[in-house]
């Protein structure tokens, strides 16, 4: 068999990191993404290239996800600015938040000599999250890098998404993690972001500079102060059984059961929807699912792009050909 070269195998590594990071597989369970599909299919291909008049707001770059938005208009948001230089390129963490089910991540990188982005057409970079007690958070590298953590996995999905500044020599890059397991997002503290290699995308081909960022992420210190807001069914002998309902800043995460065995119509939850009382609907960002063993049941696992910050009362969970029940929040 004919070697692959490497440069090939590099960026055919570096398509897979991409993939690997959108979804995960385990035993009777997928992850499936939608309503951000788009801004997915943007972070597949790559990078974004931007004029260099867009503004470096933490806000806008996180536009299309509403329930992060509301978070942070609320302020639920870090301010970092942690800069770690290397390379003649300037790394800094500018801002970042979490919760339970979200982490997200403004970073920048300040090139010395500017003409290193002349004709660079996007940007990618391999990295790590560690956290302070020596857990792996995030392994943002190719499948032949590896690992340093145990094989935990901590995020369901996610990825990065960069705006090309080239005259000013500046990448703006956000990193957006979701969290649709059983167990929520471990406490961060004395957290540290490891950046390994930046790869520079030029005519399908990249320029590779290998370094060492370590750059220190500030403690999240609204994280003890955000209160998840709970919500429980009116109706306990609707179809859909919730087992738990809780609004975080950045999303409301839903896990309930269905009878009957839905290998073959899976699409059914595609069509999920959250109504409130003003008649605003909400698609479901990702879900998993699973079975019991005899395949009688089915339990799902979403997010919804809703904020505890919107102070939702009540609501209705519907799904297409199976039902709908209303929830009213725990006071």
């Amino acid at each position: 068999m004919a070697k692959i070269p490497g440069k090939v195998r590099s960026a055919l590594d570096e398509t897979y990191k991409e993939i690997q990071l959108k979804s995960s597989q385990r035993k009777k369970k997928r992850y499936v993404q939608r309503m951000v599909i788009s801004a997915a299919a943007v972070v597949l291909a790559g990078f974004v290239l931007m004029n260099d008049d867009v503004q470096a707001s933490f806000s806008q770059l996180f536009q299309s996800d509403r329930g992060v938005n509301k978070a942070i208009s609320e302020g639920y948001v870090q301010k970092d600015g942690h800069s770690v230089s290397n390379k003649g390129i300037e790394i800094t963490l500018s801002d970042h938040f979490y919760d339970d089910r979200k982490l997200g991540m403004n970073i920048k990188m300040k090139f010395e000599d500017v003409k290193q982005l002349k004709d660079v057409e996007r940007v990618t970079f391999d990295y790590r999250l560690k956290n302070g007690d020596g857990t792996y958070l995030i392994e943002s590298i190719p499948d032949t890098e590896p690992r340093k953590g145990d094989g935990t996995l901590y995020f369901s999905g996610g990825g990065e998404e960069a705006f090309l500044h080239n005259s000013e020599g500046l990448v703006q890059i956000e990193a957006l993690y979701d969290n649709i397991g059983e167990e929520a997002v471990p406490v961060i503290n004395d957290a540290t972001l490891e950046v390994e290699m930046i790869k520079l995308w030029r005519n399908g081909d990249f320029e590779s500079i290998n370094g060492e960022w370590r750059v220190p992420m500030n403690d999240m210190e609204k994280r003890s102060e955000s209160k998840p807001t709970k919500y429980i069914a009116l109706d306990e002998t609707a179809p859909i059984k919730i087992k738990e309902a809780t609004a975080n800043p950045t999303s409301l995460y839903l896990e309930f059961e269905v009878e009957g065995d839905y290998r073959e119509q899976e699409h059914i939850f595609s069509e999920m929807l959250i109504l409130d009382t003003e008649g605003n609907d909400y698609g479901a960002d990702m879900y998993s699912i699973s079975s019991n063993d005899n395949y009688q049941t089915t339990t799902i696992s979403t997010t919804f792009q809703i904020s505890s910050y919107d102070h939702l009362d009540s609501f209705a969970f519907r799904i297409n050909d199976i039902g709908e029940v209303e929830l009213k929040k725990i006071d």
